[in-house]
């Protein structure tokens, strides 16, 4: 059984045309009125994944960036001291020629470490975000109630759907039985 999508029911639930709200982020609710289980249609709940999985994935983004800006930075001093160097006296040349490599050397290493890494960790996050919203669509879809079984919070007068908790309907003043 799979969760019902909203496409096409203008926020109506399919089972007993009751208004369903998502509130927040969410990406499912349930029918107070039926029980049914239902999810964004596609296009909205597409977009809700994209929204959860950037948020989840926006701080390591950040870190990747700022780890780069290092690395550049890192090759920039190294250059900066073979530029020092090139004015020197030889006796000294040598040496800050040697400490510029070194250092070019460093901020390349820290560039590639933090593209090998960070892309795999983003993707991995990423990846855990999905199968979160996936696994959590299974479990309600799990819980769903059959689509075919009309029978429930109905008034049993003019068939209006009711909440669980209704006295009373809000269609007609029935009383619940």
């Amino acid at each position: 059984m799979s969760l019902t999508d909203m496409a096409g029911t203008g926020g109506l639930c399919p089972k007993c045309d009751g208004e369903i709200e998502f509130k927040g982020n969410d990406l499912f609710a349930t029918c107070e009125y039926c029980g049914m289980n239902v999810r964004l249609s596609d296009e909205e709940y597409n977009r809700g994944v994209e929204k959860l999985v950037m948020g989840k994935t926006r701080g390591l983004v950040v870190g990747s960036v700022l780890g780069n800006v290092a690395a550049g930075l890192i090759c920039i001093v190294g250059f900066l001291f073979l530029i020092v160097a090139w004015g020197m006296p030889a006796i000294f040349a040598g040496q800050y020629l040697l400490i510029g490599i070194i250092i070019i050397i460093c901020g390349i290493v820290v560039f590639i470490l933090v593209w090998k890494y960070a892309a795999k960790y983003i993707q991995s996050k990423a990846e855990e975000g999905v199968q979160e919203i996936q696994s959590k669509a299974e479990e309600m879809a799990s819980h769903n109630p059959d689509p075919e079984d009309k029978a429930g919070n109905f008034c049993e007068s003019c068939g209006n759907p009711l909440k669980p908790t209704a006295k009373f309907c809000g269609g007609c003043g029935t009383q619940r039985s």
